[in-house]
């Protein structure tokens, strides 16, 4: 038998049920999935058939999509009728109806209705396991309605027309058209794999309080898809520290974090947001699925759920896709990469033939030590000039740096914010942070950003920066933003930055 388990699935679902398929076989149960495991030029529906007859055991993702999808229907059916073990796992939560509840209602149900997905595939692996480790009964496929006549007559066949070859003056007829074919291939070969993030895409949630019941609705838009990381909890939003480069060697778990707009929607709303993580080459890395909740007087909500291994250490190099949807929806793209090393500001350069990020301050002398993180107030400091400037996901230096206070939403990636400080000259090696937060229209907090110092016994003046945005230009909205500045404990500046 080449595999033990069958997964049927909405493709709405397609998310959720690869999680499942990843949670199964990293506990060595064997997964059959359309449409992985179809090949090239099978027959969609027979291939189905096989992998159905070929498995013990058929787990149903079961959403409201599922409920009324004719395809997993008739799965199901098929399962039922080989005399498969059928194992539904819930997640969304709803029954079902009509022929599904047919099939279903008297089985045995898992439910995932929590946002925590992988915990509850290890609890399916391990129902799974002890259902295979039992007898296994012999089954007998269902005959067909009537036997197959045994007098047909032999199947008429044609003989083809002879092909005529194909002549100098034919080649060079066709010959600009052929070469326009090539030329659209390959611009569309380039347009469909470019990097092109996804956000501000506006949506319906729909809601029913059950079959035939009131039905209401919820307008929202999003805002860009951005990434942290974190343990097997997340920090709390105004500690999340976004960026786009993530370490291999200490990265536990990354999230996704989805931020939705809306108008107050005078009730508890439920958001359920299926993301897929796309690893190195495109192939499937693994899937989340972030159960969001927009309160009845929210307008702007955060909702997000991690990917990854929380002891650290986990995740393989490359570069990393996530896109994330609402039903067959697609709401946000982003992309992040997982690297060595990062560049200040956590964002790496991986592309072939970036230029080498911003050198750092001089090492201390050799019987210099660095001292600890000190309040600006012991070297009498103060911030004496900020400004900000457009980069990539590395730094120009900082003779080549464009400032400005505008930028445009079509063009921007990361706009950055550097911090003089003035002091005494401190007289030892000393370091010391600035905090400053990014806020759109002085009230929608976006990110904080750290700027490290390094000061050397005879400064009196030094420099750092630290930016938000993103790799890919378009992401950065129309508006004001401000930018306050902080040393842990009082307010050191506010300034403001437009984008048009």
């Amino acid at each position: 038998m080449a595999h033990d388990v069958f997964i049927s699935y909405s493709s709405a679902d397609q998310p959720a049920a690869l999680a499942v398929l990843h949670g199964l076989e990293a506990a060595g149960v064997r997964c059959w999935m359309a449409p992985r495991d179809i090949g090239a030029g099978a027959i969609w529906a027979s291939a189905i058939m096989d992998g159905i007859n070929g498995s013990r055991v058929m787990v149903v993702v079961f959403s409201a999509s599922a409920n009324r999808s004719p395809h997993v229907l008739n799965e199901v059916d098929a399962a039922v009728r080989k005399g498969a073990i059928i194992v539904p796992i819930r997640i969304e939560n709803i029954m079902p109806d009509g022929a599904m509840e047919f099939h279903l209602r008297t089985r045995h149900w898992l439910d995932a209705l929590t946002p925590d997905l992988e915990s509850h595939t290890g609890q399916l692996a391990a129902q799974i396991k002890m259902l295979l480790a039992g007898p296994q009964l012999p089954f007998t496929p269902t005959p067909p309605p009537r036997p197959m006549p045994l007098d047909l007559p032999p199947r008429r066949t044609t003989t083809p027309p002879p092909v005529r070859a194909a002549t100098p003056r034919d080649w060079r007829r066709y010959r600009w058209v052929a070469l326009a074919v090539v030329v659209g291939a390959a611009a569309f070969a380039i347009w469909s794999t470019g990097e092109r993030s996804v956000g501000d895409v506006a949506f319906v949630i729909r809601e029913s309080s059950g079959s035939g019941g009131n039905q209401s609705s919820l307008n929202v838009t999003t805002g860009t898809l951005r990434f942290f990381e974190g343990g097997d909890s997340p920090p709390a939003l105004g500690d999340r520290d976004y960026r786009t480069g993530f370490s291999s060697a200490t990265t536990r778990k990354i999230y996704p974090e989805i931020k939705l707009l809306n108008e107050a929607p005078g009730r508890t709303v439920n958001v359920p947001i299926s993301c897929q993580i796309f690893g190195p080459g495109g192939s499937v890395s693994g899937a989340v699925t972030i159960n969001g909740a927009i309160e009845p007087t929210w307008k702007e909500s955060y909702s997000t759920h991690g990917y990854g291994d929380a002891s650290g250490g986990k995740w393989s190099r490359g570069h990393y896709r996530t896109e994330c949807s609402y039903g067959n929806t697609l709401i946000n793209r982003g992309w992040f990469d997982v690297v060595d090393s990062t560049v200040p500001g956590g964002r790496v350069a991986t592309r072939p033939g970036s230029p080498p990020p911003v050198a750092p301050p001089p090492p201390p002398a050799a019987n210099v030590a660095y001292a600890a993180t000190e309040p600006l107030r012991s070297l009498n400091g103060w911030i004496s000039a900020v400004k900000f400037f457009e980069s990539g996901s590395v730094w120009p230096a900082p003779a080549d740096r464009r400032y400005t206070r505008s930028f445009s939403a079509q063009t921007a990636r990361y706009i950055n914010v550097e911090v003089t400080l003035r002091h005494d000259a401190p007289g030892r090696l000393v370091t010391a942070m600035i905090y400053c937060r990014y806020f759109r229209d002085r009230t929608n907090f976006i990110s904080r950003e750290d700027l490290s110092y390094t000061i050397q016994p005879d400064w009196r003046s030094t420099f750092s920066a630290a930016g938000w945005g993103s790799l890919n230009a378009g992401t950065w909205r129309a508006g004001t933003y401000f930018i306050s500045c902080n040393d842990g404990q009082k307010t050191l500046s506010e300034s403001t930055f437009e984008v048009f």
